[in-house]
């Protein structure tokens, strides 16, 4: 992980999300998918989506562009109104301290 996070991310930023990570993790229970979910421009995301709606996620934590331009109409017409689709950075910038 830290690989690929070098030189976007402080080494303190890295380890913030390295550990916050870590403690997801820990809590994870296995989710079924029961509502597909199709919004995505890339048809293969619609997965991470249609998880994230089974699972009535409040944040879903990507770097993907194709899922972090989905507009906040089209995430609440799919039922997914509670959904912050949210990148890294940002992520430890809001929630991360």
């Amino acid at each position: 992980m830290a690989e690929k996070l070098e030189g976007r991310m402080t080494i303190e930023q890295s380890a913030a999300l390295k550990s916050l990570l870590l403690a997801t993790l820990a809590g994870a229970t296995e989710i079924e998918i029961i509502k597909q979910v199709r919004i995505c421009r890339d048809p293969t995301d619609d997965a991470y989506l249609s998880l994230a709606c089974s699972a009535d996620a409040e944040v879903l934590l990507t770097g993907d562009r194709d899922l972090l331009e989905i507009e906040f109409k089209d995430l609440k017409e799919a039922g997914l109104g509670n959904l912050a689709i949210v990148a890294p950075r940002a992520f430890i910038e809001k929630w991360g301290r």
